[in-house]
């Protein structure tokens, strides 16, 4: 694992890692970067239809991923309130 947050690689390390991700599901993928990144693993969401299994998924694999909320200048009542209820249900900050 490299503790660096300044991650670089090479593209033949890359193309190493898309074939090795090829054929991992979701829940592997996120636990390989994990384990190949450690704190440098971070998510984005915009609360978007799959967000909610997405953040499942990251807090199963590890509870110190941070997410990132992006907001789209459209954060609307119903967005908050979905929010709120995904923080509160899938503890995260």
């Amino acid at each position: 694992m490299t503790n660096s947050l300044f991650l670089k690689a090479e593209i033949k390390e890359i193309d190493l890692w898309n074939h090795e991700l090829a054929s991992m599901d979701a829940s592997t993928r996120i636990e390989w970067a994990v384990e190949k990144f450690g704190n440098g693993v971070v998510a984005s969401t915009s609360f978007g239809l799959q967000s909610a299994v997405m953040i499942h998924l990251l807090k199963q694999a590890s509870s110190e991923i941070p997410i990132i909320f992006v907001d789209k200048a459209i954060c609307s009542q119903p967005l908050t309130n979905m929010l709120a209820t995904y923080k509160s249900i899938l503890h995260f900050r």
